[in-house]
């Protein structure tokens, strides 16, 4: 397969489905907790079942998506933004793919902070351009200094994931607008996790006509199965990308009712969202209990921590007593990394059950 530009490029794995661990250790997947892709678990199936029996009230599916961006009139209300700036996609990952596929060409740079979010590497490869990767700071916070100092006359294009993942922390707003200013060229701000954190710089794209901020439904409001994500950036920006790059169509009807019906009970999902946050600090003091454990700050649905135990065997070892969470290893200096998804008090209990038993 000749036709195929870059065999570098390893085939992303989420890890172990559900019904994959429930097979192999013998249980019945409806006792598999699921702690590794940073859904939102504290909302009701009440509301789910709500919000898509409402959405299928309105479908027809006989008739395209509707044209007339509804959707993106209820966005631009929530966010108090030009619905004429919202840019909507069959998720956020599209999105990155559109907005790299429109802003460089083979050979063009592009600068991310290290570590982040995998797809963006991903893309930049796909695309045939260069990928640089400029380490966080030791404490995790991002140094803009050294950001600025890694452009190049090849550099067009800077990703930024605030909150970061992995290692879930927001950086401060100074730094970012120093990049902003001192960049010329488009700056992605990914605020996947907004939700959870402090404040939102999703209004900054009134000023900045180079920053494009990235967000999406499918964490706090609780929709990863729909694929439903958009972007916010100036209105000129997202003229050309709806009418040159992106597929009529794009985002299916359902997808699109779907979102609708979900900003109608946002008040719902907000709370949600604030339960998440106060068992996140519960959980975070629970682990920096456990002895070795070290465990850092977060402003997202998810905590990252090391443990003093060789990380695979501890992701082993909750594998086996059917808890999914996400390893990563060494992070910058740091051994034997995980991640773990904030969910409801039982199931936080469950896994730091499990965790103290795996090491032991």
């Amino acid at each position: 397969m000749n036709w195929i530009k870059d065999r570098t490029l390893s085939e992303y794995k989420p890890g172990e489905t559900i019904a994959e661990l429930a097979e192999r250790i013998g249980v019945d997947p409806s006792s598999i907790l699921k702690l590794n892709a940073n859904e939102n678990l504290f909302l009701s199936k009440r509301l789910q079942r709500k919000v898509v029996s409402d959405a299928l009230s309105g479908l027809d599916p006989r008739l395209y998506p509707d044209e007339g961006e509804q959707l993106e009139k209820e966005l631009g209300a929530y966010l108090d933004v030009d619905p004429d700036s919202i840019i909507v996609g069959n998720g956020s990952d599209q999105l990155i793919e559109l907005i790299i596929y429109s802003t460089l060409q083979s050979g063009d740079e592009v600068i991310a902070i290290n570590p982040t979010f995998s797809m963006y590497r991903r893309a930049v490869k796909i695309r045939g351009a260069v990928y640089k990767a400029v380490d966080l700071n030791e404490d995790f916070s991002l140094d803009s200094g050294k950001m600025l100092e890694a452009v190049s006359d090849r550099t067009k294009l800077m990703i930024i994931c605030n909150p970061n993942n992995p290692t879930g922390n927001q950086f401060r707003e100074e730094s970012i607008s120093e990049l902003i200013n001192g960049f010329e060229g488009l700056i992605i701000l990914d605020e996947a996790y907004i939700e959870f954190a402090l404040s939102s710089m999703v209004r900054e794209t009134e000023k900045y006509p180079n920053l494009v901020v990235l967000k999406t439904f499918s964490k706090a409001f609780g929709l990863a199965g729909v694929r439903l994500g958009y972007a916010v950036t100036n209105p000129q920006l997202t003229s050309v990308l709806k009418s040159m790059y992106q597929m009529p169509y794009n985002v299916s009807q359902i997808s699109r009712q779907i979102g609708s019906q979900v900003l109608k009970n946002k008040l719902e999902i907000m709370d949600s969202v604030d339960e998440a946050v106060k068992i996140r600090e519960w959980l975070y003091t629970q682990l920096s209990r456990i002895p070795g454990v070290r465990v850092f700050d977060s402003d997202t649905n998810f905590i990252l921590f090391n443990t003093p135990v060789d990380a695979d065997k501890v992701y082993q070892k909750l594998l086996s007593k059917g808890i999914i969470i996400r390893k990563f290893g060494k992070i910058l200096d740091y051994d034997n990394c995980l991640r773990v998804t904030v969910a409801p008090l039982q199931f936080m209990e469950a896994f730091l059950k499990g965790l103290k038993e795996a090491l032991e």
